[in-house]
């Protein structure tokens, strides 16, 4: 997780034990999305890098999800119980700029094995409406979301996943300099007034870089995923056609 959502991550989901330790606290998870502090637009306090470019957090629980969850393994039907936060947090690729996906642990009560809650297994076993709440596809490093993954259906000429990388890129960079704009703007302000000895001069933090967009290899990878998981349907609007020559990629390769 980036450095600039620690703070209000902490704040919104964690308590402090008997030892003085964070921890994560279930009876605040109460909600999918999380959202950082915004920065207001004219601010008389010094300006906090936290409120400028913090993301907003998806967060998957077993007491959100509530649902009798099965174990997925072969031979194994028994039920999955919380065991603890998932450390790892997956940055997800949205359109204009990533958001976090945060989770917990579940055990299986007989096998021991554990699965993370997003895991497609695990949403499977939902009803549509709640199964349709986490429109993502999750790889070993990243995430994307769907709004992403449906520009790459119906691909064609100028619509291929080095362009999309590119216009995401565009998008990404745009979003970025607007926040950047913003803080630089709400530091200039104090460091005017600093030099007229009307307030003491702040510390300000550097901005964050921009973070770079997957390579359009990794957008094809996800496109694989998302045709995979609907292959019925594939297979049903394919076999349907019929007197038609069927091409890929607006290429001359005939299947």
């Amino acid at each position: 997780m980036p450095n600039t959502d620690h703070h209000w991550v902490c704040r919104a989901l964690f308590k402090y034990n008997n030892r003085g330790q964070p921890e994560f606290d279930p009876n605040k998870a109460t909600k999918l999305w999380y959202y950082p502090p915004q920065s207001e637009l004219f601010s008389g306090f010094p300006p906090s890098i936290n409120k400028y470019f913090g993301r907003r957090l998806l967060l998957s629980t077993r007491k959100l999800l509530k649902a009798k969850l099965l174990c997925s393994h072969e031979g194994c039907n028994a039920e999955l119980t919380s065991a603890g936060i998932y450390p790892r947090v997956r940055q997800v690729l949205d359109l204009d700029s990533f958001y976090n996906l945060a989770s917990e642990y579940l055990v299986c009560s007989n096998c021991k094995r554990k699965v993370i809650a997003w895991r497609l297994p695990v949403v499977k076993q939902l009803d549509v409406g709640h199964r349709r709440q986490f429109r993502l596809i999750v790889t070993y490093n990243y995430a994307c979301d769907m709004r992403v993954v449906c520009l790459l259906r119906q691909r064609g000429l100028g619509n291929s996943s080095t362009q999309l990388q590119k216009k995401l890129t565009e998008q990404h960079n745009e979003s970025w300099l607007n926040h950047v704009a913003h803080y630089l703007t709400d530091c200039q302000t104090f460091v005017e007034a600093s030099k007229r000895n009307l307030v003491a001069l702040p510390k300000f933090d550097s901005p964050p870089n921009c973070p770079a967009v997957p390579k359009y290899g990794w957008l094809l990878n996800i496109y694989y995923r998302d045709v995979m998981s609907r292959i019925d349907e594939v297979k049903a609007s394919i076999t349907s056609i019929f007197g038609k020559v069927l091409k890929i990629d607006s290429t001359k390769k005939v299947c």
